[in-house]
């Protein structure tokens, strides 16, 4: 596996013109193992813009397929309320350019972590969380399921709400998918994590994700690091369900519905429409008034400017690591002992990659997971640039795109953008 990210393989782009010199690169807010995001000016629609820059890939080869995937899918997506938009993309130089619509006040996790708005703010916390699952279901509506979806990747306006789905670059139209391992870590469902099984629904995977980032958004915490038996915290809840109600301070009908959420039968979990409507008859989700120093690390991104997010597993567990403190001892509900909650082959006996930091609210011991590196790919497109095949030389070559009707511009289908960027002879 190569030890340097896409990023690191780019060369600075700041200032430069691109596009025939019509976008020019200003600054770098945004870089993973996808590349690089830049804020640029757009001199045709004279706006600022996002550009994503990525390398290009031989043609056939995994990431190649991957990379017209994403931009397949968003295309498909695009236009739909709660997608951020994608305005044209165009090969240069071996390089390919995605323009982006900018989001200036940046994404969910700097509006959790950062500027603290959805602190014991239930209302917009219901909103918010109300439109966010309307994005995510006209997008399973359209038969894609995102399969990283967190805080990083969803825009939002400076109070928190107007959110956008960003990155499809992990995106699927399986129903069913063999792929284990894909996604962040924190935000997988344990079927996805699992080795012994063959496959898991990325649809409902997408609700796992969802009932981990509402944790966070409520709490200001994560409920544990990864869902997987080797994991303290997730193994507790596994044996003692009430765990959550004890560690997270949360009311009884929040625990009720975060209890079926993280269900480990997947067709037991709610639907988003039932997801929705419990939410909204809460009327407290926490117990009592949080602290006020921030918990999390506010060191979420560079900048306040947008980034499409695709950070390591190390990345986010390092942002999130920092626990709530907890609060005053409340009175004790009676707790069910010893109730076998989930269970877990042990076939395998590799211990996972991933780097986590440790929460101090909860125990350090546990046992190893039962995963191993080749079912357990790297988070984000670095998964697929593993495989990658040396760059092969490409002509300098801009994808046709069709004169803009009704205020946007026609995007050319995956089929031309593969042929544009065809390699020469």
């Amino acid at each position: 596996m190569p030890s340097s990210s896409a990023s690191d393989l780019l060369p600075d782009l700041t200032k430069h013109f691109v596009d025939d010199g019509s976008i020019q690169l200003l600054s770098i807010i945004g870089s993973g193992g996808y590349g690089k995001v830049y804020k640029a000016w757009d001199d045709d629609t004279k706006e600022h813009v996002a550009v994503k820059v990525m390398p290009t890939y031989e043609p056939g080869s995994r990431a190649a397929r991957a990379q017209a995937s994403e931009l397949e899918l968003h295309q498909l997506l695009n236009g739909k309320p709660g997608v951020v938009t994608l305005i044209r993309y165009f090969a240069e130089d071996d390089l390919l350019f995605v323009v982006l619509e900018l989001a200036a006040d940046g994404d969910l996790f700097a509006a959790i972590s950062q500027r603290r708005v959805f602190h014991n703010n239930p209302g917009l916390i219901k909103g918010t969380f109300g439109e966010l699952i309307d994005a995510v279901e006209r997008m399973h509506q359209c038969g894609v399921f995102h399969r990283d979806i967190k805080p990083q990747n969803i825009l939002c306006d400076a109070s928190g709400s107007h959110i956008r789905l960003a990155d499809f670059g992990l995106a699927t139209r399986d129903d069913v998918s063999e792929q284990l391992g894909c996604g962040t870590r924190l935000y997988m469902s344990p079927e996805s994590l699992n080795p012994t099984k063959d496959s898991y629904s990325p649809r409902h995977s997408d609700l796992w994700a969802l009932s981990v980032l509402f944790t966070i958004m409520i709490c200001e915490r994560k409920p544990w690091q990864s869902a997987e038996p080797s994991d303290a915290g997730f193994a507790v809840f596994c044996n003692d369900p009430w765990y959550l109600l004890d560690e997270l301070s949360i009311t009884r009908p929040t625990f009720n519905l975060l209890e079926r959420c993280f269900h480990p039968d997947p067709l037991e979990r709610p639907t988003l429409q039932q997801f929705r409507d419990a939410i909204n008859a809460i009327e407290l989700f926490t117990e009592a008034p949080r602290a006020s120093a921030p918990p999390l690390s506010p060191e979420v991104s560079s900048t306040g400017e947008w980034a499409v997010a695709s950070a390591t597993n190390s990345e986010v567990e390092a942002e999130l690591s920092q626990a709530a403190p907890r609060p005053a001892a409340l009175p004790m509900i009676p707790r069910r002992r010893n109730v076998p909650h989930m269970q877990f082959s042990s076939s395998s006996s590799s211990s996972s990659s991933s780097t986590s930091s440790s929460d101090p609210s909860i125990p350090t011991t546990c046992s190893t997971p039962p995963t191993s590196p080749a079912s357990l790919p790297e988070e984000g497109l670095s998964c697929i640039i593993a495989e990658q095949k040396p760059l092969a030389p490409i002509t300098k070559v801009a994808v046709p795109v069709a004169t803009a009707q009704k205020g946007r511009p026609k995007l050319p289908t995956c089929r031309q953008f593969r042929m544009a960027t065809k390699v020469r002879d």
